[in-house]
């Protein structure tokens, strides 16, 4: 019986030979086909991918960078908001007790009194003589805020090396009893100022300012910010340290166009005040109050 569907008709097609066909000439670039650049692009057009996660890695890279950074500086600041010896409720409890002329009358009959160095005991003695009981108290807080200081107030470990071991600096005992100053931040500027001025001297140095700075840190009465600055290593990622004095003085006369001149000239008190109140040293965080 015949199929019943029609038969295909086979056609013959002549198929190259593998074997011994020439190869394909390549396509010449940009001839259409391919994915790459067309001729003369720039190297951004060639390496685009490459400069895309490049930069993304930078970015991340400056990130984590400066995060570290970051972290480095406030766990310094955690540090040695961790040694303080007053919190700053204990600060704000001890300002309430004298003004500014007990404080002047007191500085000046205990400067003649006691001289450069005492022992704390007798300086206790010699304010309890002059406060009453309602200014004395709070006053055993002085207690924490004078014997934390390693250095007893000295400027270095051979000039404490120097006085016996019970004796402590008058002028670190003074700038500390200034924390019962109940007095805005310029009228306590002017307290510490005549601490230098009193008795017909000249107007204090670049270097008794730094004094002055040097004791503010070790009595809490600067903000730890203040107390923490770049060490000088970037690498890799920025370092900090506990600054020293001078560099805040430095920066501060930086800050507030003040001329620290050569040879110790003396300093008025506006321009100490203009020190003392400077983002780089910022006593008692007036840096922060709004203008």
């Amino acid at each position: 019986l015949p199929p019943p569907y029609p038969r295909a008709s086979v056609s013959t097609v002549n198929l190259p030979d593998p074997l011994t066909a020439p190869p394909r000439a390549p396509k010449p670039p940009g001839s259409g086909g391919g994915s790459g650049p067309p001729p003369g692009a720039s190297f951004l057009e060639r390496h685009a991918t490459g400069v895309f996660f490049a930069a993304i890695a930078a970015v991340g890279g400056l990130v984590w960078r400066w995060l570290k950074g970051k972290g480095d500086q406030r766990a310094l600041e955690g540090e040695l908001e961790a040694q303080l010896p007053l919190e700053p409720r204990e600060v704000n409890d001890m300002r309430r007790n004298i003004t500014a002329e007990e404080y002047d009358e007191l500085a000046c009959r205990l400067r003649a009194q006691l001289g450069g160095s005492v022992s704390y005991d007798a300086f206790v003695k010699a304010v309890q003589q002059e406060l009453t009981p309602r200014e004395w108290e709070h006053m055993h807080l002085l207690d924490r805020v004078v014997l934390a200081d390693p250095l007893r107030g000295f400027g270095t470990k051979e000039e404490a090396a120097e006085h016996p071991p019970e004796e402590y600096s008058t002028a670190l005992l003074l700038v500390a009893l200034s924390l019962a100053l109940n007095e805005l931040a310029d009228v306590r500027l002017t307290c510490l100022y005549k601490l230098w001025t009193d008795d017909n001297r000249a107007q204090p140095t670049p270097g008794d300012v730094e004094r002055l700075v040097d004791l503010l840190m070790r009595t809490c009465q600067l903000p730890v910010e203040s107390c923490v600055v770049q060490s000088g290593v970037y690498i890799p990622w920025v370092k900090h340290r506990r600054a020293e004095a001078g560099e805040l003085v430095r920066a501060a006369a930086k800050e507030a166009k003040v001329e620290l001149r050569l040879g110790g000239g003396g300093l008025s008190a506006a321009e100490v005040e203009k020190l003392l109140v400077s983002k780089a040293i910022c006593a008692w965080g007036e840096c922060f109050r709004k203008k």
